[in-house]
C-alpha cells in the first residue's frame, strides 16, 4: 500500500479535513518572512554518539540543552546559553556518568535536570542541588518549570512527579508520556498510550486534574500502528500532534500525521511532503508551526504558517534526528537540538533559527 492510500484511509467519522489543508506534492518555495531558510549549526558538543535530547529557553539570553556527551559511556551532557555562547556545565561528580535526559529553567541562574530519571538535579545560582525520584524511573520525556515551588517531570513508564517547593512527589496521569507542552501551570500536555492501554491519548493538566482525551479512530490498515508522538499547545484550548505511522514489525515508520484537537474535535492536516515521520513540534512566534520531518535525502525542518503555507529545508544530510525544538519567548527564533549519525564526528548538535 503506498503512502497515498494510506492516507486516504486515515480519517474516520468525525474527523474533519483542516481548511485549506490541502497542498501541492511539490516543495513549495519559502514564504518570505517565515521559510525554513535560515536554520544553521550553532554549537557542536560532546563525542561520537552523543545527542541533545532536550533543550528549552526562557528568553533570547538564557536558554539551555541536555543530553548525552558519551565522551565516557553516558555521560551527562548539560549545557547553557548566556545569550553569546554556549557553556557545559559538570555536575556534580556522582550524577556526570548518569545522562541526562531533559531539563526545565526559569532563568539562566535556575534549572532543573534529571540524570536517567532517578535524581532530579537542581541548579540555582551557580550551585547544584539533588533530589531523588524512584529507582524504578529511567525515561524522563519531558519537563517544565514554571516557579521555585511549582516544576513538573514526566516519565515514559506512565507517571510524573511535581515539586512543590519543598519536594517531588509522583503524580498518577492518564498517558505514557512520549513528550510534552507546557505553555502554563493550567495549561499542561502529555501525548502517548493511554494509561489504561485504550489505544492513544493526550493528557490535559488544567491546574485541578488531568484529562484524558482520545486520538480519532486512524483506522490504519494491516496492522500498522503509532510509534512516536509529539505536541505543543495552539495558543487556544487545544493543541498539535504529531504522530509516526509504522508496521508492526518495528521497521522505521513509514509515514507521519499531523493532527489538531480543536478542545472539541480532531482535524487532521495534509502534510505535501509525504514525511516517513515527524515531529517534534514548535510555535514560530507569529501563529504557525515548526516540525521536523524525514523525506527524501534526510530530516528536513518544515515551517506551517498562520496562512496555511508550507516550505521545507533539508538539514546536512549527516544529521540523524532532531529531537527537541523550542521558541524563544518574545522572538520568532527557535531552537533545535539534535544527533548526528556517530561515524561523522561529535554528534550532539545544536541549531538556531533566525537570530
Amino acid at each position: 500500500m503506498g503512502p497515498g492510500t494510506r492516507r486516504a484511509g486515515l480519517l474516520a467519522a468525525g474527523v474533519v479535513l483542516a481548511a485549506g489543508a490541502a497542498m501541492p506534492a511539490a516543495m513549495a518555495a519559502p514564504a518570505a518572512g517565515s521559510s525554513a531558510v535560515g536554520w544553521r549549526l550553532v554549537k557542536t558538543l560532546g563525542c561520537p554518539g552523543g545527542f541533545v535530547r532536550a533543550i528549552t529557553a526562557t528568553g533570547p539570553r538564557s536558554a539551555w540543552a541536555a543530553g548525552t556527551s558519551r565522551c565516557d559511556p553516558d555521560e551527562s551532557l548539560i549545557a547553557r546559553w548566556d545569550g553569546r555562547s554556549w557553556h557545559e556545565l559538570q555536575p556534580p561528580q556522582r550524577f556526570a556518568t548518569f545522562g541526562s535526559a531533559n531539563v526545565a529553567a526559569l532563568s539562566s541562574t535556575y534549572a532543573w535536570t534529571f540524570p536517567a530519571g532517578r535524581f532530579a538535579l537542581l541548579w540555582n545560582n551557580g550551585r547544584w542541588r539533588f533530589f531523588r525520584l524512584s529507582f524504578n524511573s529511567l525515561f524522563p520525556d519531558f519537563a517544565a518549570a514554571f516557579s521555585q515551588s511549582d516544576a513538573w517531570v514526566f516519565m515514559l513508564e506512565g507517571y510524573a512527579f511535581h515539586f512543590d517547593g519543598q519536594a517531588w512527589h509522583q503524580v498518577p496521569i492518564p498517558v505514557s508520556p512520549q513528550a510534552g507542552a507546557a505553555p502554563g501551570p493550567r495549561n499542561v500536555w502529555a501525548v502517548g498510550p493511554l494509561a489504561n492501554g485504550d489505544g492513544y491519548g493526550l493528557g490535559h493538566w488544567t491546574g485541578r486534574r488531568w484529562h484524558a482525551i482520545h486520538f480519532p479512530d486512524l483506522h490504519l490498515p494491516g496492522g500498522d500502528r503509532i510509534y512516536n508522538t509529539w505536541v505543543v499547545s495552539d495558543n487556544s484550548a487545544g493543541a498539535w500532534v504529531a504522530a509516526d505511522i509504522g508496521s508492526p514489525d518495528f521497521r522505521f515508520p513509514v509515514e507521519g500525521l499531523l493532527l489538531l484537537w480543536t478542545g472539541s474535535t480532531w482535524t487532521q492536516v495534509t502534510i505535501p511532503y509525504t514525511p516517513q515521520s515527524i515531529g517534534p513540534l514548535a510555535h514560530d512566534g507569529h501563529g504557525g508551526l515548526w516540525m521536523a520531518a524525514r523525506f527524501g535525502s534526510g530530516v528536513h525542518m518544515v515551517h506551517y504558517s498562520a496562512s496555511g503555507a508550507w516550505s521545507a529545508a533539508a538539514l546536512s544530510t549527516h544529521v540523524y534526528a532532531v529531537n527537541s525544538l523550542r521558541l524563544i519567548p518574545g522572538t520568532s527564533s527557535v531552537w533545535a537540538g539534535a544527533e548526528l549519525y556517530p561515524a561523522y564526528g561529535p554528534s550532539a548538535l545544536i541549531y538556531k533559527y533566525g537570530r
